[in-house]
């Protein structure tokens, strides 16, 4: 072989190397080098046969590069077949990560060089051992695959240095399949907007924005509305999106109708778990403290102080969170470094706004005559961007001259006094007047209706709200479309659907006109009784084979939801509230939106004594008590509560109060006469049942009350289970069917396989509907599984739930994953990392709780570590932890000296 390549040429490369080498060097000891060796032979024999060439062997890694794509990929297929063929001694098996990627490389005395090596190290990196994955350059670049090979899509991932790069995997019947996450950052670790317009005379105020945010906790934009602070703070926060690792997040206040809806907004924005006992603060700072992120907080004007509070909270106790903040005025809190946003140089702003001007009408040109107008009419604007904005808008239908004279008529008549940042305001405000009155009479009242809008709205919301009283249904998409024109609505397109929204700044003036005719309270009951339609709607699909147009019209329109709920509880509309609260449910826990709990304690505080609905929010706190937030004692206490509030015991609004009491748990052992109570309560509400298969879930309840105390019944309703299944055809339905079955492999004699090929089906229908929940549980369940098999990966698998469960706070799960661990660990022979994990679960949950219980997992540890020399110390380590502790122990401290 040879290290020779030619001058300057494009070459796809290739980078392996062995997974946890150095612990498989102290488990093999002297046979380390006889099992490097049998690596190296079957790597350089898929070498030599695809015409490879070996640039570097460092210990038991390798840089190769080919020809081509398609022979780079034989030769890695070839090398991962031969590896994982390969006899390897029982618990010494050699297990190889491999990466390609394909750049230019240039010839070089010491080898070949070039910024595509860094890369195709970067991708091997990614990978776990055993695994083959591939860039998007390799994929586009490759004419043909070799014989049975194919690509499985990873999605995008931040790799440093590459920024975001489509990660594929390559699968062969001969290889495994499945594999962790990759060991990379995923792409959608922010949600910056897509701005499609430039960013136009601001470069060097962005460069000096970087530099003060590198200084500065908090750095907060001011300046009048509409003077483009928004797009300035999200091109910061992309400038710097790579020197964060934990991403870029943009946090909108500008739909936060109240001061509860801050805190919701950052819980909902960035999939923050609620921790049991700990307030939603608490929760919030416990999870940001050791992530490395920008949050750019938007609109904070109108909930300063909540803002300040939230930014306030978080420079005190995340270091390495960066806080970006737009406001009309400072929030005036310690550290705080304030950049007052200043309006477009003369030239700049004329620069936009004929940019603006050429987007309304393409077969616009500008003269040297037109250009002195435009300097004009930037002047008059004072070069405030949405000022321009909407008056370029106007240039459709209006000569320049025209939009000239009018604006002058209009602000010598609003504006007065010295020129300063309330004479801005002013000019901001007579703009939008302006832009108002040149509206007819039915846009001015379409304007003004759609600002109770929060958020993004369709044209089907619209006619619903806007039309009547004056506006005809038919003509309120010709009357929106107009306001589109003139760039007093925004329209977004995404695939075949449109949608609409209007600037913060335009749409409290159009609120602002609402109240002052008093029809707002008028137009929020029409929204509301718009979006609880939509909720129940959208609910309807949430549990059914259209799950998935569920999920979206719910995340499309949350913001108006939440609008709609918080104005239900305002007015006292009280059954209107619980209807959407109880609509929002299934989606608001299979995606773990902790708010949705908050609306129903604030429903149960505000509702009137005696109120019929007081077991149905009961049953649906308790729900999120005991399967969420892993609050035992409190979801009993809700239940019992909702149970003696009922019409009658057996009332469907019952089923979450039983199914919360029926269950072996903390706080009712199975077989208790307050078990046997409970479960016989959700047997007797089930059978009343008029439509049983729209109450699907407590059906699941029911058969997992009988795994923990009535396995006798289980062939009595688990078929029920099954029909009820084949009839709604839901995949949430499926996750769990699949969950139970395995776990009925698991009674009386184990059949961990047919357990595994089951839990196996559940992970990848909750991988594919993005069931946050659902996953963890069906992770939780292959970690289980794979311990029971002895597979090699058990300890992996059992990391990989513990990650997911411990980022959700996902409790009850994450203390059964946990005995995983343990028997995971001392399997491998980490006896002292497990007796830390078993000393831990002795200390907080000394009866288990789980089949792992059952199965004897953590007696077989005990007997493991018997004879441990720092036995005792490594338990009592474990029983002083915290769980917070116990989980990073596990997720950093043993992790890492696994990975070694």
């Amino acid at each position: 072989m040879t290290d020779r390549v030619p001058a300057s040429s494009v070459r796809t490369l290739l980078f392996s190397d062995v997974e946890g080498s150095t612990s498989l060097l102290e488990r093999t000891g002297d046979r380390y080098a006889d099992l490097i060796g049998r690596h190296r032979i079957i790597v350089r024999q898929a070498i030599v046969q695809h015409g490879g060439v070996e640039h570097g062997t460092e210990g038991d890694s390798f840089f190769i590069s080919f020809d081509s794509p398609s022979a780079a990929l034989a030769s890695a297929v070839q090398m991962q077949r031969g590896l994982h063929a390969e006899p390897w001694p029982h618990g010494c098996e050699v297990r190889v990560r491999m990466g390609v990627h394909v750049g230019e490389v240039s010839a070089h005395a010491e080898g070949p060089v070039g910024l595509a090596i860094h890369h195709a190290a970067r991708v091997a990196a990614a990978a776990h051992g055993g695994q083959l994955i591939v860039s998007e350059d390799v994929r586009r670049l490759g004419s043909a695959l070799p014989p049975d090979v194919g690509l499985k899509p990873l999605g995008d991932h931040r790799l440093r240095d590459m920024g975001t790069v489509a990660i594929f995997q390559v699968t062969h019947l001969d290889l495994p399949s499945e594999f962790p996450p990759l060991r990379a950052m995923p792409s959608s670790r922010s949600n910056l907007p897509r701005i499609a317009e430039p960013l136009v005379g601001q470069d060097a105020m962005i460069d000096g924005l970087v530099d003060a945010l590198a200084q500065a906790t908090l750095l907060t934009l001011t300046g009048t509305g509409g003077v483009g602070k928004t797009r300035l703070a999200v091109e910061l926060a992309r400038r710097v999106s790579e020197q964060f690792e934990d991403g870029v997040w943009l946090i909108e206040l500008a739909a936060a109708t109240e001061p509860a809806a801050v805190m919701a907004n950052v819980f909902s924005t960035l999939s923050i778990p609620p921790q049991p006992e700990m307030s939603l603060r608490e929760s919030m700072l416990d999870w940001m403290r050791k992530r490395t992120m920008v949050l750019v907080v938007d609109n904070c004007e109108h909930v300063v102080e909540e803002a300040a509070e939230l930014v306030v909270a978080i420079m005190d106790s995340c270091p390495a969170v960066r806080l970006v903040a737009t406001s009309r005025e400072p929030l005036g809190v310690s550290g705080e470094r304030v950049h007052r946003v200043a309006s477009l140089g003369l030239e700049h702003a004329a620069e936009l706004f004929v940019e603006r001007m050429m987007a309304a009408d393409q077969t616009v040109t500008i003269d040297a005559r037109d250009r002195d107008v435009v300097l004009d009419i930037c002047r008059r604007l004072d070069g405030i961007p949405l000022a321009i904005q909407l008056a370029a808008a106007r240039t459709r239908s209006m000569s320049l001259v025209d939009v000239l004279d009018r604006l002058g008529d209009r602000f010598r008549l609003l504006r007065g006094g010295a020129r300063g940042a309330r004479d801005r305001h002013q000019t901001l405000q007579a703009t939008v007047t302006w832009s108002y009155l040149l509206l007819s009479a039915d846009e001015q009242l379409t304007f003004d209706r759609l600002s109770v809008f929060a958020g993004g709205f369709d044209l089907a919301a619209a006619e619903y709200v806007c039309a009547g009283d004056g506006i005809d249904q038919l003509d309120v998409a010709e009357l929106l479309h107009a306001l589109v024109d003139k760039s007093m609505v925004l329209s977004e397109r995404t695939g075949s659907a449109t949608r609409f929204r209007l600037l913060e700044t335009l749409r409290q003036y159009g609120e602002d006109r609402l109240d002052q005719t008093q029809s707002l309270a008028r137009m929020r009951d029409r929204h509301l009784h718009w979006y609880v339609g939509s909720a129940r709607k959208a609910a309807a699909f949430v549990l059914t084979s259209r799950h998935a147009d569920g999920n979206r019209m719910f995340e499309i329109d949350w913001d108006n939801i939440r609008a709609a709920q918080s104005w239900a509880v305002v007015s006292r509309q009280f059954d209107i509230a619980v209807d959407v609260v109880s609509s929002c449910f299934h989606y608001s826990v299979n995606h773990v939106r902790s708010e949705h709990c908050e609306w129903v304690d604030r429903l149960l505080i505000d509702l009137p004594a005696g109120d019929s609905n007081a077991t149905n929010l009961l049953g649906q706190s308790a729900y999120w008590r005991a399967n969420v937030l892993g609050e035992d004692a409190r979801a009993h206490e809700l239940a019992r509560r909702g149970i003696q509030l009922a019409f009658s015991p057996d009332h469907s609004d019952t089923l979450r109060c039983w199914a919360s009491l029926s269950g072996a748990n903390i706080v009712t052992a199975a077989g208790s006469d307050a078990s046997e109570s409970s479960f016989s309560g959700l047997c007797a509400a089930i059978e009343k049942l008029e439509a049983p298969d729209r109450h699907w879930e407590s059906m699941l309840d029911l058969v997992d009350a009988c795994l923990w105390g009535h396995d006798e019944l289980i062939d009595v309703w688990f078929p029920r289970l099954l029909a009820m299944a084949q009839r709604v055809e839901s995949p949430s339905l499926d996750i769990y069917v699949h969950l139970m079955a395995g776990h009925i492999e698991l009674l009386d004699v184990p059949d961990a396989e047919s357990s595994m090929r089951h839990y196996l089906e559940a992970l990848d229908i909750s991988r594919e509907i993005g069931d946050v929940r659902g996953m963890g549980n069906a992770l939780r369940a292959v970690a289980m599984a794979t311990c029971v098999l002895g597979d090699p990966t058990a300890l992996a698998r059992s990391v990989e739930a513990l990650d997911h469960l411990f980022h959700l706070r996902f409790w009850q799960k994450a203390y059964q994953t946990l005995d995983d661990v343990a028997y995971a660990l001392a399997a491998s022979g980490h006896l002292g990392d497990a007796a830390v994990v078993v000393g831990f679960m002795q200390h907080e949950v000394p009866n288990g709780g789980g089949i792992e219980t059952d199965l004897g997992f953590r007696a077989w540890v005990m007997q493991q570590i018997q004879e441990l020399p720092a036995r005792d110390a490594m338990l009592q380590r474990g029983a002083a932890m915290t769980r917070d502790e116990i989980a990073m122990f596990v997720l950093h401290e043993s992790a890492a000296r696994l990975a070694v």
